[in-house]
């Protein structure tokens, strides 16, 4: 007998193919996709399980924003007549009596006194004052009174005779350097004094 009569009949059965269930899908071919018109700057998926993600937009950074300036009241005098406006003091004259008796008014800060001054070695707000010294014991640029809120100061301006301060007493103590003046003073062989006027 020939092999093939050999088969039997569950044999001949399992080699006749199954038929398909018409509920199972069918195996999609793999394709690839074209990118869009004027789009080629998008990727192309190239498999049906890539899913196309369109490119992310740039994260807005948070801007900070200056605060507002502050707005201070400005207080306006509606009536300028109630502010108060500033003393000036008025200072009493005073004049230098000179060892012949004649008075000269004090009209600027700074005195300077002296036997035979130069003008153009001075500022042009100082006051110069030259004395008639027979006995030459007063020297060229002898000294300097300065005007202070509490008085006058006198300096000696490295004369040669040097400069005495004379008490109530009378009594004459030589000035080392300046000091403060109140009365009468003497350069040289000569007397002054200072004066208030009226």
């Amino acid at each position: 007998m020939s092999r093939s009569n050999d088969l039997s009949a569950a044999d001949v059965v399992s080699q006749v193919p199954t038929p398909l269930d018409p509920l199972t899908p069918l195996a999609t071919p793999r394709r690839s996709v074209a990118p869009a018109p004027g789009r080629s700057d998008l990727p192309v998926p190239q498999t049906p399980q890539e899913s196309y993600r369109p490119p992310s937009a740039p994260v807005a950074q948070p801007v900070e924003v200056p605060a507002a300036p502050v707005k201070r009241r400005v207080q306006v005098d509606d009536e300028p007549e109630e502010k108060t406006v500033l003393a000036v003091r008025r200072r009493q004259p005073v004049s230098i009596v000179l060892p012949d008796g004649s008075r000269i008014p004090l009209k600027a800060d700074t005195v300077i006194i002296g036997r035979k001054l130069d003008p153009s070695a001075w500022e042009t707000d100082v006051q110069l004052i030259n004395v008639k010294d027979a006995t030459r014991t007063v020297s060229k640029t002898h000294a300097r009174l300065s005007r202070e809120t509490e008085g006058w100061i006198i300096e000696d301006l490295d004369s040669t005779n040097g400069i005495f301060l004379v008490a109530d007493d009378g009594s004459e103590a030589e000035l080392d350097g300046g000091g403060r003046l109140s009365g009468t003073f003497i350069l040289g062989d000569l007397e002054f004094s200072l004066e208030t006027t009226a």
